[in-house]
């Protein structure tokens, strides 16, 4: 298990030392990105394969389901449809969130559809962050990519993760990176017959160059941690 709840990584290019910071608690994120835009699905009229994923072009945001399946807009606002699906917390601001392997018919999941999404920039970012619900019990990794495909950052996520919402399969989690680079996109790893139905919700980023250089980028993350009250750190290396 995982235990901590943000780590800091380096990396040396040619011109700079670049620094990125991943998080895993959504305040201490929004301390640093300061304004950032957010998607979270809510407008959108609920259904199965309800969107094509260029409904978000205007903002430069792209959604792609890699296997090219529906895209799907789940509807939590409705007592019955949370009775009979369950899975209340699995949605961070409700009463929308998008998946392929949750539909709103029948049982309420497709257990032979991947979640295997794309988030992409149409300009490439310094912020950006997600929430991934009814992790388990399987495996959901994510990954930040520079524009040019390589990993920035990366996480898997288990019911075991540190920073979860929640409790059972009925759960959702924060992850979230500020980097002195750029991303160019967030790619979701869902497999199938995992017995999952993946959630996403609240898709933020921010083009803003307003980021510190590396130093200040590492002191100031330490800070907005302590500020929520967590002490607990990892170093992770690249």
């Amino acid at each position: 298990m995982r235990s901590f709840i943000f780590a800091l990584s380096f990396c040396c290019s040619t011109n700079a030392i670049a620094g990125t910071v991943e998080f895993f608690d959504e305040s201490s994120f929004l301390a640093l990105s300061g304004g950032t835009q957010i998607v979270h699905f809510d407008e959108l009229n609920p259904g199965d394969n309800a969107i094509q994923g260029n409904e978000y072009s205007g903002l430069g945001l792209q959604i792609v389901q890699r296997e090219g399946l529906p895209i799907n807009v789940l509807f939590f606002g409705d007592s019955s449809f949370i009775t009979r699906n369950g899975f209340p917390e699995s949605v961070h601001s409700q009463p929308n969130a998008i998946s392929s392997s949750g539909v709103n018919v029948g049982l309420g999941h497709n257990d032979a559809f991947s979640d295997n999404f794309d988030f992409i920039f149409s300009t490439p970012v310094f912020a950006a962050s997600l929430f991934v619900g009814n992790i388990g019990p399987g495996e959901t990794s994510v990954q930040f990519l520079r524009p040019d495909g390589s990993v920035l950052a990366e996480e898997t996520f288990t019911t075991g993760h540190a920073g979860l919402i929640g409790g059972g399969f009925n759960n959702r989690v924060f992850y979230g990176a500020i980097t002195t680079e750029r991303i160019g996109r967030i790619r979701t790893i869902e497999g199938t017959f995992d017995l999952d139905g993946i959630l996403y919700d609240d898709i933020r980023f921010s083009a803003s160059s307003a980021v510190p250089e590396p130093s200040g980028l590492i002191s100031a993350a330490i800070g907005a941690v302590a500020w929520v009250g967590y002490r607990r750190r990892r170093v992770k290396v690249r």
